[in-house]
């Protein structure tokens, strides 16, 4: 299980995209509210089959829905679910848990390592 993702189209900001994918994905009209969090690192990397790497940095948002669902008609989406803050599903990438409480207040910012501590 995913929330609606996908790439920034050219001419496309970052909150349009995500009005465009999750619309596509979930037949929801949402309103971009704020950035939860931005994300990357190991927990995001993907191989592709040709062997090439890379690292994702995902934008997360906070966003309200507007008005009610249309036909879902994709080979995306099979089913839509809502749940607790406190109870999320088991996703595919490394998101930290925190980011889902309803008592989150802040946006998720891990700084970045010290190198010379680090080595």
């Amino acid at each position: 299980m995913e929330p609606p993702a996908g790439a920034i189209e050219p001419g496309e900001n970052p909150t349009q995209a995500v009005v465009r994918e999750v619309q596509e994905e979930t037949g929801l009209k949402v309103k971009p509210e704020r950035i939860v969090g931005v994300f990357g690192g190991d927990g995001f990397r993907y191989q592709y089959p040709n062997g090439d790497q890379v690292e994702y940095t995902v934008v997360l948002f906070e966003c309200s829905k507007e008005g009610s669902a249309e036909q879902i008609d994709n080979e995306e989406t099979q089913r839509l679910d809502y749940f607790a803050p406190e109870a999320p599903p088991p996703l595919g990438l490394a998101y930290p848990a925190s980011i889902f409480s309803a008592s989150r207040v802040s946006t998720y910012f891990e700084p970045a390592k010290d190198e010379a501590s680090t080595s």
